[in-house]
């Protein structure tokens, strides 16, 4: 299938990262897929005191409590450079791909759709994730189906009710309108991670639409993630981090089933 302008694909991946490459690879080319990698921002390899020249420490600690890590300065960096790509082009948008994802079948469907839409909704401050139903915490996820856009086929796009609805975090599968970069860009430092979608919503009236069903999906084991031992390792640090780290994910179960069994019904009938 050959790619128009308006549905161009990144795969972001570390340049040190050659079995990756070579598996998403692989899956390109038994789809006849145009795309271009985007060499990722290597954290181990920057001076630290430069990762955080381009962070907004206060924004953070606000928001996290924690400075943001390395590998997570460096991963917003990296999709940031294909912001600033989209909007230099003056493209519609672009599909952005991690290497270590799985594409899934009806992906051909949702890139005919963004090449026929991608024009219209270029306008639109959005984002379009591609597997967020893929993740544990998408069987939460409340969607305003009544109003959903058709991508072809099976697949369809829903957006996300913010507020009560969990997250649909992840930066591994989603396409960028060319308003959504300008307004990333828009912000001189790094205020969160790179999938902060609904805090970056919220700033500027964004909306965060979700791909029914997935039709990319994010491997469940993260041992050879770049972001998530500095993670766990700053909980390891914090005191109490372990009591924490399981209320925590008591607090987060407990919350998610009761909308789920209780809230998400009702809430996606009226909307």
């Amino acid at each position: 299938m050959k790619n128009q302008p308006e549905c161009k694909i990144y795969v972001v991946s570390l340049l040190r990262a050659t079995d990756r490459r070579k598996r998403i690879l692989s899956q390109m080319l038994s789809l006849s897929l145009d795309f271009s990698f985007v060499d990722a921002i290597d954290a181990k390899k920057i001076d630290p005191e430069e990762l955080l020249a381009h962070v907004d420490a206060s924004a953070v600690m606000l928001r996290r409590g924690r400075m943001l890590t390395a590998p997570e300065i460096g991963c917003a960096l990296s999709h940031r450079k294909i912001y600033e790509d989209i909007v230099r082009s003056g493209r519609s948008g672009a599909i952005i791909l991690e290497d270590d994802i799985q594409i899934g079948s009806g992906f051909e469907d949702v890139m005919k759709y963004f090449c026929r839409a991608g024009p219209s909704i270029a306008v639109e401050r959005a984002i379009y994730h591609l597997g967020a139903l893929s993740r544990p915490y998408g069987r939460y996820l409340m969607l305003r189906k009544r109003s959903r856009r058709t991508a072809g086929g099976n697949a369809y796009f829903a957006e996300w009710i913010g507020g009560i609805s969990p997250e649909a975090c992840g930066t591994f599968g989603y396409y960028v309108t060319r308003a959504a970069a300008e307004s990333f860009l828009a912000e001189e430092k790094l205020r969160d991670v790179a999938d902060a979608w609904s805090l970056w919503a919220n700033r500027v009236s964004g909306k965060i639409f979700v791909s029914v069903p997935a039709i990319v999906h994010h491997p469940e084991d993260l041992s050879d993630s770049e972001i998530e031992p500095d993670r766990r390792y700053l909980l390891e640090l914090q005191k109490a981090g372990r009591i924490f780290s399981l209320a925590r994910n008591v607090y987060y179960g407990v919350r998610a089933r009761s909308l789920r069994y209780f809230v998400k019904p009702f809430v996606e009938r009226l909307l």
